[in-house]
């Protein structure tokens, strides 16, 4: 018979692991906030880069050319009539249309008219604010080659109204119409460009 004075032994039981892995826990959730800071900082003061393309820009590649000249040596004076002569070198090319864009200061130069030279080509224009693109088409019934080498091909008219330079050109571009021609072989050319510095006297 068991003593009533023998203490009770309880049955084992092993240790709660529960605060381990909380405390484990925790140190890795801490390590991580101290690794996210490290690279934070190191992204912050890291130093800019510049990129530079590797394709610069170059000018356009001209072939032949177009001059503006006076066809008269005569002085432009207010309220006379004015004659200007394009002339055109294609470099040995074929032309059959070209586009001529004139930019012009219309309080002194007023009304342009324009005129072919070459008879196988019609002439046609486009009237802007402050410029007139000029196209030029060879005939369908034409079969001669018109290969230019300084030739007049286009002759414009004006009658001045301001006196000062000479506010009338051709340029380049203006928009998205460019000055430029069509070999047979409808390949573009874009020409070189001269403009005579002419001034308007009283």
């Amino acid at each position: 018979m068991q003593d009533q004075n023998t203490p009770t032994t309880a049955p084992y039981q092993p240790p709660k692991r529960t605060n381990l892995l909380i405390g484990v826990v925790i140190l890795i959730l801490f390590a991580g906030i101290l690794l996210y800071m490290r690279m934070a900082m190191k992204s912050s003061t890291a130093p800019e880069v510049t990129i530079t393309p590797s394709v610069i820009p170059t000018e356009r590649e001209t072939t032949g050319s177009f001059s503006l000249i006076s066809s008269s040596a005569a002085a432009l004076k207010v309220g006379v009539p004015v004659t200007l002569t394009v002339t055109a070198d294609t470099a040995g090319k074929d032309v059959v249309g070209y586009d001529i864009v004139i930019a012009h200061n219309t309080a002194q130069v007023g009304t342009l008219s324009v005129k072919s030279l070459i008879p196988a080509f019609q002439v046609f224009t486009k009237e802007s604010i402050d410029h007139v693109t000029v196209t030029g088409i060879k005939g369908l019934g034409s079969k001669e080659s018109n290969i230019f080498s300084n030739t007049p091909i286009l002759e414009v008219t004006f009658t001045p109204e301001k006196a000062g330079p000479l506010g009338l050109s051709v340029v380049e571009d203006i928009n998205k119409e460019s000055t430029k021609f069509v070999d047979v072989g409808t390949q573009l050319y874009f020409p070189k460009l001269t403009n005579s510095p002419l001034q308007v006297t009283e």
